[in-house]
Formats: structure tokens, sequence, C-alpha cells
């Protein structure tokens, strides 16, 4: 009898504890969907990406990319990119431009920068600058939750290709992109 009642309360105590746990994780799981569920209000995640001592004399293409997750479908992406950009030469032009898995913003629109530069003699220094903008979809579609490229190009519409991007002559600049996800105030119809 007494083994048989040590049975019953070692069960009985397995039992409660296992009820215990699923109690937990169901309030988990319903305070889980309970925020899926919430209005979207404000930033919703912030990746930053610094690139210390980069540098590039790309004139044309590629430069730099940055994976970063998106949370949300329902939400919009601030990206920057912040660096030094140098021209030398006379009448000089320099665009930058950011990509999303392999497409450029369509909604609200591209996300570009352009420099441009008169005289004969380079910048005395690299002035620091940045490119910036909202994007929420490409001519592919809205950007969805998961996993999403982004890139960073440059190209140089007009007089010669000699543009440095990033650090100056003393190595001590960190370029970086920095991405906002938050909230949007329209919804995305495609």
């Amino acid at each position: 009898r007494l083994e048989m009642k040590e049975r019953f309360n070692t069960t009985t105590a397995t039992l409660d504890d296992l009820f215990s746990k699923l109690k937990v994780a169901r309030l988990e799981m319903k305070e889980r969907l309970d925020k899926q569920d919430q209005k979207c209000n404000g930033v919703v995640s912030l990746g930053f990406y610094p690139f210390i001592n980069w540098s590039s004399t790309k004139s044309e293409g590629f430069l730099i990319d940055v994976l970063y997750n998106k949370q949300r479908n329902d939400t919009a992406l601030r990206v920057q990119f912040h660096s030094q950009f140098w021209l030398t030469g006379h009448m000089q032009c320099s665009q930058y431009f950011f990509g999303f898995n392999g497409a450029l913003c369509s909604e609200p629109a591209n996300i570009v920068t352009s420099i441009y530069k008169t005289g004969d003699q380079s910048f005395s220094t690299a002035p620091p600058g940045e490119v910036s903008g909202v994007c929420y979809a490409t001519e592919k579609g809205p950007l969805l939750s998961g996993n999403v490229m982004i890139t960073v190009h440059i190209q140089q519409p007009c007089g010669l290709k000699n543009a440095v991007t990033g650090k100056n002559s003393h190595g001590d600049v960190t370029s970086f992109v920095l991405v906002e996800e938050y909230c949007l105030n329209k919804k995305v119809n495609r």
C-alpha cells in the first residue's frame, strides 16, 4: 500500500508539473498571437551594420550588402548608408542607390542620392554623406517578412569614372548601413 501511495503521489506530481508547463506554454502562445494581432505601432526592429576601415574605388556597380531579417509583412524599411564620398577631376557626379532582394524600390519611390562637384581639384576632405529613404515594395512586390538582402550600388553618369567611397587617408572612418523596420501608415495594394 505504501508503495502504491508513493507511485500515486509521484504520478500526481508529474502530472501537476506537466499541466503547469502546458498552462505556461498556452499563455506564452496567447501573448505571441495577441502581439501579432495588435496594430503595429512605431519601430519594430533595428539593424546596424558597420564597415570599419572599408573603402571602394568602384565607379559602377555593387558596393556592399547586408542581410536583414524583416519581422512583419505590414512594415516598411527605412534604410541609410552613411560614408564619405570622394570625387576627383572636373565636373564629376556620382549616384548611390539601394537594392532590395535584387530589385529597386518602387513604393514609395527609388532610393537614390546624387553627388555633384564642379572645379578641377578633388574635395579637400572626403565629405561625409548619406543615402537614405523608405521602401515597402519593389517592382517584384511588397517586402515581406523574412530575410531581405539590402545592397548599395554606385554609378557615375557624368564625368570620369573616379569615385572613392569610404575611409579617408587616416583610416578612421566607419561606414555603416542602418535599417529601421517600422509600421506603415497606408496599406500596400498589390
